[in-house]
């Protein structure tokens, strides 16, 4: 039982924080218009933060190894134009409709490519 309620509120958790970021991201989008310092100020956070963790042995995150980081520098290119297309959409229309769009997303992605004639997604994909 405890490992439902323990489900339960991580569900209710990330909810809440998803939901927070939301609300969060688009104040500051209505006062500051250049979406570009808030990507780059919620990147150097989340570094700091990382960095934090692993020095005072909250989290076991390797320290950086350029070699790995070359190799997986499309994957943060990548990253940041999805937040800068997602935080200019956010700047663009009401709240509700961001979160639908956002939600609908990866059922239109799903649909997409089952109808561009790749086989079926596992029942586990949709999930």
């Amino acid at each position: 039982m405890t490992v439902f309620v323990d489900s339960i509120i991580a569900a209710l958790s990330y909810g809440a924080a998803s939901m927070a970021m939301v609300f969060i991201n688009k104040a500051i989008l209505m006062q500051y218009s250049n979406s570009m310092t808030l990507l780059t100020v919620q990147q150097l956070a989340t570094a700091l933060l990382i960095h934090i963790g692993r020095t005072s042995g909250f989290t076991k995150a390797k320290a950086l190894n350029m070699g790995v980081a070359k190799k997986l520098l499309w994957v943060p290119l990548f990253y940041n134009a999805n937040v800068a297309f997602a935080l200019a959409s956010l700047k663009g229309v009401n709240i509700p409709m961001y979160i639908a769009i956002k939600r609908l997303t990866p059922l239109a992605v799903l649909v997409t490519g089952f109808l561009s004639g790749k086989k079926r997604p596992s029942t586990q994909v949709p999930l």
